[in-house]
């Protein structure tokens, strides 16, 4: 199941209380804790208090100002100003000496990163923000932060730890809010993990608790609505989001409100209303402008691109099938940047767990060679032998330290699926070949392939099936290619080849001999009856010029001219040939 990734975990932080603040001004205090409590549950009367709160800034303490501008950077995040909030927090971090408010708005920093897909920031403000809990003496603002963590651990799907942590909480005294927030966070955890059904009770209960906070109830039903779409029961999913649409719609939070309209799309689709579904899918983008790399946006360009296909405008099909590959791209690549955000945050905890060890051993040896000063020539043999072991000890540690940047750069480069250059890194390599052959005034081959009806692979034997194929076919275009030809994966079911001082001949010939093995690779131990085919495109330097981004798009309409004839070919790219813009001219998915 498909998370609904990227949730405001600020929400999380409106049930904490004020924490340690000036005593002055009781009537300021009274105003500020009704904007706090009034965030979510609220959100009309949070603006209006906000607002006087800042015209009454001349009589405020220090502490309430500092809270006042915190709430002020938390109202900005919610309307989707990130940079404004995340200078704003910095701003509160530096300013306050209060341990309790300075660890409530490290866990609304963590949110705002998450956000904006900054996961490794992420990661080091959570583990900096975890080291002011010994100070925190207010319960409900530790119980809330620690509440933020489980949804940053969602948000970087990590639905064990998120649930592990909520489990823990859950047994602990909460308020009415408190409940309702970790409620929902285990209920998304659940679902993500396949450890709940959309019908169970503990998600009615979840939301019965939420009645009285619209983001965190809009959130469950999201979540829900997912779990029908990824079933098939679209009707399901359209009665749980349409029943709460004007709810959902009057908290302002835009990312709910695009993923909600992104599933009815779909939804809406799937039961055969496609005027409404397009509807849905056109609201869905205009309140996910802020986020293009999202699922609201991706259901959204799914919708359209498919209705478009029904009613055989096929120019208007093309195009949003390039968004919608575009931003299915972009949420695979954001996949690969939260697991290398993981991978650099274990990797600097086993860091200074090492450094912290191998301090105590400096200062054993130390103390030690003290002692021996003062001792026979003997006893000095035996400091010689320390300092051996403590060469030896930072000698493995170069060593670790190197394999481990080596690991990282593979895992930078390198898709994991099949082990060929990534998108990002195929781009940096194939600029760089084609800027050298437009030096030497030599030609190169550019080939796009993509593997036919690949989608029926999976629905069929499934993903684990469909990445042995992947792999399969990444073993033929490897051994086939060149040592000066460049390989890469760039996304889904689509592979690119880029083939220095080779003109269009001698690379239609490689392609076809990429075609040839790829229709005879043996899939007998996958599946019995599964035979993979592979379309081709393919262009030249000569024809398309030396950027990159002009060969692929006249390599991919050649592709598409492959799929038109018939699959299972390839197709040269010609300047002459037409635009597919008549009936018939776009193949079907795939």
């Amino acid at each position: 199941m498909q998370t609904v990734i990227q949730r405001l975990a600020i929400v999380a932080f409106c049930a904490i209380g004020l924490g340690s603040m000036a005593s002055a001004g009781p009537e300021l205090d009274a105003l500020i804790s009704e904007a706090s409590e009034s965030r979510t549950s609220d959100p009309s009367r949070f603006a209006e208090l906000l607002d006087e709160l800042n015209r009454k800034r001349v009589g405020m303490s220090p502490d309430q100002a500092d809270f006042v501008d915190y709430l002020t950077a938390y109202r900005q995040a919610f309307s989707g100003k990130f940079a404004e909030a995340i200078n704003g927090y910095r701003q509160v971090l530096d300013r306050s000496g209060d341990p309790t408010l300075s660890y409530r708005v490290g866990y609304s920093l963590v949110n705002v990163y998450s956000i904006t897909r900054n996961w490794t920031a992420g990661l080091v403000q959570l583990n900096e923000t975890m080291r002011l809990q010994d100070q925190v003496v207010d319960y409900d603002v530790l119980q809330s932060g620690r509440i933020g963590a489980a949804i940053f651990y969602n948000q970087l799907e990590q639905f064990e730890l998120a649930l592990d942590l909520t489990d823990r909480l859950i047994d602990q005294e909460l308020s009415d809010r408190n409940l309702c927030f970790v409620s929902q966070l285990q209920i998304e955890a659940r679902l993500n993990l396949g450890l709940a059904s959309p019908d169970s009770r503990d998600v009615a209960d979840a939301m019965a608790r939420c009645r009285s906070e619209p983001v965190a109830e809009g959130l469950i039903r999201v979540s829900v609505a997912q779990s029908y779409v990824d079933s098939d029961r679209a009707l399901s999913a359209r009665q749980v989001l349409e029943q709460n649409l004007t709810k959902i719609e009057s908290t302002g939070y835009k990312r709910l409100i695009a993923e909600a309209y992104g599933l009815l799309s779909q939804s809406e689709f799937a039961l055969g209303n496609g005027p409404q579904a397009v509807r849905y899918a056109e609201m869905a983008l205009e309140h996910a402008e802020g986020f293009p790399m999202s699922e609201p946006a991706l259901q959204a360009y799914w919708t359209l691109k498919e209705f478009h296909r029904q009613q055989e405008s096929y120019q208007a099909a093309l195009d949003y099938e390039v968004l919608y590959a575009r931003t299915k791209e972009g949420i695979q690549d954001e996949r690969a940047e939260k697991q290398l955000a993981i991978e650099l945050a274990q990797r600097d905890v086993v860091q200074k767990n090492q450094q912290i060890e191998l301090l105590k051993q400096q200062n054993s040896v130390l103390q030690l060679s003290e002692q021996l000063a003062s001792e026979t020539a003997a006893n000095d043999r035996l400091l010689l032998y320390f300092a051996i072991v403590l060469a030896a000890i930072l000698a493995g540690w170069g060593h670790y330290l190197y394999r481990t940047q080596k690991r990282l750069r593979s895992l930078a480069e390198r898709d994991a699926v099949t082990g060929l250059n990534n998108r990002r890194h195929f781009t940096e390599i194939a600029t760089r070949a084609l800027h050298q052959c437009k030096n030497r005034k030599t030609d190169a081959c550019f080939v796009m392939l993509d593997l036919d009806r690949f989608k029926r692979v999976n629905d069929t034997y499934g993903h684990s099936t469909g990445d042995l194929v992947l792999k399969s076919v990444a073993e033929v275009l490897d051994d086939i290619a060149c040592n000066e030809c460049l390989v890469g994966r760039l996304g889904g079911e689509e592979f690119a080849l880029l083939m220095p001082d080779c003109d269009l001949d001698s690379g239609a010939t490689t392609a076809e001999h990429c075609r040839r093995a790829i229709e005879s690779i043996d899939c007998t131990q996958l599946a019995g009856d599964l035979t993979i085919t592979a379309s081709f495109g393919i262009t030249s330097l000569s024809l398309s010029g030396a950027r990159l981004e002009r060969l692929m798009r006249d390599a991919d309409s050649a592709l598409y001219q492959a799929k038109n004839q018939g699959r299972n070919q390839v197709a040269r790219f010609s300047p002459d040939e037409p635009a597919l813009d008549t009936p018939g001219a776009l193949p079907s998915a795939g």
